[in-house]
C-alpha cells in the first residue's frame, strides 16, 4: 500500500510504501527483469526454504512443481501477513535467504577452484576463500548491517 502525498491509502502509484506483500513484491521484481512469468520461482524458494529449512545445505533447492510452489507462495504470504509481523522479520527473512544464495554460490565457486589446485596443496590455497570477511572486506550483509549477517551465519 502507498500513502499519497494527500493521505489517501492505494494499492500502487506514487508516494510512500505504508505496507508491502513479500510474495508481491518478489513477483513484481521478477516480472521487471524477465518476461517469463516463473522468473520469480527460484527466489520465493529460496525465502520459503530459508524460512522453514535449518539446513543451509541447498539454499534453492529442488525446481518444485507448480503445486508446490503455489503452495509455498501462500506459506510466505501467511507468514508475511501475521499480526505480529515486522518489517525487520521480512527483511531479516529476505538476508537469511540472500546469504545462503551467496553462501552456496561461493561454495559452489570453491569446489571447482579447488578442483583445479594441484592435489589440494595448502601452499596454493586462498584463506580468504572460506570466510566472506577476508575475501571482500566490503561483505557485511545486503542490507548494510553487520550484525545481521554475523546472526545469518550464527543461524547456518
Amino acid at each position: 500500500m502507498v500513502r499519497t502525498d494527500d493521505g489517501r491509502l492505494r494499492p500502487r502509484g506514487p508516494g510512500v510504501v505504508v505496507s508491502a506483500c513479500l510474495v508481491g513484491a518478489v513477483v513484481e521484481a521478477g516480472r521487471r527483469y524477465d518476461h517469463d512469468p516463473t522468473a520469480s520461482g527460484p527466489a520465493l524458494d529460496a525465502l520459503w526454504l530459508a524460512l522453514y529449512e535449518r539446513s543451509a545445505a541447498d539454499a534453492v533447492g529442488r525446481v518444485p512443481s507448480p503445486i508446490v510452489r503455489n503452495l509455498r507462495a501462500r506459506d510466505l504470504a501467511r507468514w508475511n501477513d501475521a499480526p505480529e509481523r515486522t518489517v525487520d522479520d521480512v527483511l531479516g527473512l529476505v538476508d537469511r535467504a540472500t546469504w545462503r544464495v551467496w553462501a552456496q554460490q561461493r561454495a559452489t565457486a570453491d569446489t571447482r577452484v579447488a578442483g583445479t589446485q594441484p592435489f589440494g596443496n595448502p601452499l596454493f590455497s586462498d584463506p580468504a576463500a572460506s570466510d566472506p570477511a577476508l575475501s571482500d572486506p566490503a561483505f557485511s550483509d545486503p542490507a548494510g548491517r553487520p550484525e545481521a549477517a554475523d546472526a545469518a551465519r550464527a543461524r547456518g
